[in-house]
């Protein structure tokens, strides 16, 4: 999912020739993983559907699905940015402008993929709310950091790009959200830490998170680790 961004980063730096075999190769590999991820949010709106929502301990994994079409929008217009001095006019057509076709090209598409992405962070939010009282901290907290960077970074993207002052005002509140989110999850990380809640036997992805028990049964049980802490 990030070949995309690496191309555009590394095609300013090269010769043209190799710049444009780069930009192929970004599009070419970023759109496999973005048709990957598609197969696998379908079979994750299938599972919801069947089974209903996550366990509150793992409902903030839901904002993973926020990731895969932010990050594709992301790396289109990146590449569509970077396309100028890579093809030269002429190139594949005498008639437009190859570069600028791709770059108004990649600006649709990106706002097509971003509302996708705000489909997924809707939604995401909406059921980590309904359970916002039963949320206790869990690893899976960092998913409400890391696929809503690429989200934020779209979005201020997507702002520039069509000179929406609405769209900066809202990627500016996104950004101020992030920091504020960070620094909560990681408090909370070390709270949990010292509190003994993860990083501790049967407290991690060792311990029964909801749904598919079956795969933990290999682990000892609770009270061989309630054991080996009254010992100590």
């Amino acid at each position: 999912m990030l070949a995309g961004t690496m191309a555009s980063t590394i095609v300013t730096s090269q010769p043209p020739d190799h710049a444009r075999s780069i930009f192929v190769a970004g599009i070419m590999t970023q759109g496999l993983g973005w048709t990957i991820a598609l197969l696998m949010l379908g079979m994750f709106l299938s599972r919801l559907m069947s089974f209903g929502l996550p366990s509150p301990a793992t409902r903030p994994g839901m904002f993973i699905a926020v990731g895969p079409p932010s990050f594709t929008g992301l790396a289109l217009m990146a590449l569509g940015d970077a396309a100028g001095p890579i093809w030269p006019p002429g190139y594949l057509s005498s008639v437009t402008d190859v570069s600028e076709v791709l770059r108004i090209v990649s600006i649709f598409v990106s706002v097509f993929l971003w509302l996708v992405s705000v489909w997924f962070f809707s939604i995401a939010t909406f059921c980590c709310l309904l359970v916002i009282k039963k949320l206790r901290f869990h690893l899976t907290w960092y998913s409400f950091i890391f696929p809503n960077v690429g989200f934020t970074i779209f979005t201020i993207r997507i702002a520039s790009s069509l000179g929406s002052q609405a769209l900066k005002i809202t990627s500016a509140v996104f950004t101020a959200m992030l920091v504020a989110m960070w620094l909560f999850v990681f408090a909370m990380h070390l709270r949990g830490v010292i509190r003994k809640e993860i990083a501790w036997p049967y407290k991690d992805d060792d311990k029964p998170q909801g749904g598919f028990l079956g795969e933990f049964q290999h682990y000892p049980p609770k009270e061989y680790y309630d054991a080996i802490e009254k010992s100590n």
